[in-house]
C-alpha cells in the first residue's frame, strides 16, 4: 500500500511529459510537489521517474516487444486527453464565467453550457482509457471498468436536471467553503500520504485494485474532510461532498466493508485509524479541484 499513493500523480505527469518543454516540465514538477505531503518535499519524484515507472509496468504486463510501441501510444493518448479536457473546460475561464453570472442570475446558463459538454468529455476519457487498458492486468481491468462506470455516473449525476446540484453548491458558497478549508484538506492528506508515500520512487507499480483495507481508509479520509467542511457557514457544501462519498461507497464493495469493520471497532471501543484510499481519492480530488479551481487537475 505504501507505493500506491503515487499513482494519481504518476499517471497524470506521464501523460504530459512527452510534449512538455524543459521549462514547462520544471514548472509542472514543482506544482506536482505541492500535492505531496509537507514532510515529503524532498521526495525523489520526477517526471522522468514517473515515465520510467509506468513504462516498466507496461512491459511487465505485455511481456513482448510491443510494450515500447504501446507505451508510446499511451503517451500520445494522454497528451490528446489533456488537450481535449482543456478545450472542454478551463478552470480559470469557468470560474470567471461563474463569477460574472452570479450577479445577473445567469449561473444556470453557465452550468448548462458545460454540462452539455459531458458527452465530449466522456469520449475523450474513453479514448485515453482504451490505451491505458492494454497496460493493465486482468484484475486491474475489472477494477478500471468499475471506476470508469462510477466516474461517468458521477458526471451524469452532477449534471442531472441541468446541473441543479452544482448550482446549489455554488449558490450555498461551496467553492468558498472548499477554498477556506484547502489547507485543512491537505492536512487530511498529509496524515495519510506521509505514511504511504515512500522516500524513493518504487521499483514497480502494485496492482491498482480496491480491497477491504482501502475501503476503511476511504471512510477515515471522508470523516476527516467532512469534519472541516461541516464548520462552513452553510451546511449544503459538506452535504453534497458527503453524498459523493456515499455514492462511491454504495457503488463499490466499500459500504459493506465499512459497516462490518465499523461495527467491529465499535464493539471493541476502538477508533479507525486515519488513512487514505487512493482510488477513491483520485475521483474525489478531481471533483473537489474542479469546484475550487485547482488548475492542475484540469
Amino acid at each position: 500500500m505504501a507505493k500506491v499513493c503515487t499513482i494519481l500523480v504518476l499517471l497524470t505527469s506521464c501523460a504530459l511529459i512527452q510534449n512538455a518543454s524543459a521549462q514547462n516540465a520544471l514548472e509542472l514538477e514543482s506544482e506536482l510537489q505541492g500535492y505531496l505531503p509537507s514532510n515529503r518535499g524532498q521526495s525523489k519524484f520526477s517526471l522522468q521517474a514517473a515515465k520510467d515507472l509506468l513504462e516498466r509496468k507496461c512491459s511487465k504486463v505485455l511481456l513482448n516487444s510491443t510494450a515500447s510501441t504501446q507505451f508510446e501510444k499511451f503517451e500520445r493518448a494522454g497528451h490528446k486527453f489533456f488537450e481535449c479536457v482543456s478545450n472542454i473546460a478551463n478552470a480559470t475561464e469557468v470560474l470567471e464565467e461563474v463569477e460574472a453570472a452570479r450577479p445577473t442570475g445567469d449561473l444556470d446558463l453557465v452550468i448548462v453550457k458545460y454540462c452539455q459538454r459531458i458527452p465530449q468529455a466522456k469520449k475523450c476519457l474513453n479514448e485515453f482509457n482504451e490505451q491505458l487498458l492494454v497496460c493493465l492486468t486482468p484484475s486491474e481491468r475489472i477494477e478500471n471498468a468499475n471506476m470508469m462506470r462510477i466516474f461517468t455516473s458521477l458526471l451524469d449525476a452532477l449534471c442531472h436536471k441541468n446541473g441543479d446540484s452544482i448550482a446549489l453548491f455554488i449558490a450555498e458558497e461551496g467553492p468558498e467553503c472548499l477554498e477556506a478549508n484547502k489547507d485543512n484538506i491537505v492536512e487530511c492528506m498529509n496524515a495519510t500520504f506521509a505514511v504511504y508515500l515512500p522516500d524513493e520512487v518504487p521499483a514497480e507499480l502494485p496492482e491498482l485494485v480496491i480491497g477491504s483495507k482501502q475501503c476503511i481508509e476511504l471512510h477515515d479520509f471522508e470523516q476527516c474532510v467532512l469534519n472541516y467542511l461541516e464548520k462552513c457557514k452553510e451546511v449544503t457544501p459538506s452535504g453534497i461532498v458527503e453524498s459523493v462519498f456515499r455514492y462511491l461507497r454504495r457503488e463499490t464493495i466499500c459500504q459493506v466493508e465499512i459497516e462490518k469493520v465499523t461495527s467491529k471497532h465499535q464493539r471493541n471501543g476502538a477508533m479507525l485509524a486515519p488513512k487514505l484510499a487512493w482510488p477513491m481519492f483520485a475521483i474525489l480530488a478531481a471533483i473537489l479541484a474542479s469546484q475550487s479551481g485547482v488548475k492542475f487537475l484540469l
